[in-house]
């Protein structure tokens, strides 16, 4: 989508919305669960592969895997997404440090 601003809010809204996601699972609540990785996909969708320092595709991939597994109501074989992070605050934009 051209002409849109990626100031790196939405990876972050995504980021914490997949996070939420997996609260709502561990509590047993699968729709609370698709909904928030549902959410989190379509935000990180107007991203590239990679974004400050966030694998977006990975990430990407991992939710969809996530979804298929809640979707189908069986055991999930995916393991809870490891994000790794080296990121500093300057002049008011995200870069990334590693």
């Amino acid at each position: 989508m051209a002409g849109i601003a990626r100031t790196g809010k939405d990876v972050l809204a995504a980021l914490i919305q997949v996070a939420a996601a997996f609260h709502h699972f561990q509590r047993g609540n699968p729709e609370g669960t698709t909904l928030l990785l549902r959410a989190a996909l379509h935000r990180l969708e107007l991203y590239p592969d990679s974004f400050a320092g966030v694998p977006v595709i990975l990430l990407s991939e991992g939710i969809r895997e996530w979804l298929e597994a809640v979707n189908s109501e069986r055991t999930p074989e995916p393991v809870f997404p490891l994000i790794r992070l080296g990121m500093t605050r300057q002049l008011g934009n995200l870069r990334s440090i590693s």
